[in-house]
């Protein structure tokens, strides 16, 4: 470890307010700590992130990643949004006429019995 030398490397994991930098120059993943993220605010990493840290002995003298700063790019692309698994509601009128006459108009989810159906 030099003195004030920079590594470049992407944050492989970043939960509870620690993680890992994967480091492909060194081989080697290297922990991080939220105190040791420079900036103000909620100092927080995302998984994919790159970074540039310094090396540091940590408290149990394995070196760890310091004055770590983003560096405004990802390896991977960004996650799809979430879609919505609730099906959509169906009226009555979506429905098909019994009997010649129109439904009465009420709002059932598909799948779920209608009123009347399965009672004896």
């Amino acid at each position: 470890m030099e003195e004030g030398r920079r590594y470049t490397g992407i944050v492989s994991r970043f939960e509870h307010g620690w993680g890992f930098i994967e480091c492909e120059a060194m081989n080697r993943h290297y922990f991080v700590h939220y105190s040791d993220i420079e900036g103000t605010g909620l100092r927080s990493l995302d998984p994919s992130e790159v970074v540039s840290f310094e090396l540091a002995p940590g408290k149990d003298g394995r070196p760890k990643a310091v004055r770590v700063r983003r560096q405004g790019a990802s390896r991977r692309p960004p996650k799809p949004a979430r879609t919505s698994i609730v099906p959509p509601l169906v009226t009555a009128a979506d429905l098909p006429e019994e009997d010649g006459e129109a439904a009465p108009q009420r709002i059932v989810r598909p799948g779920l019995p209608r009123a009347g159906e399965g009672e004896e």
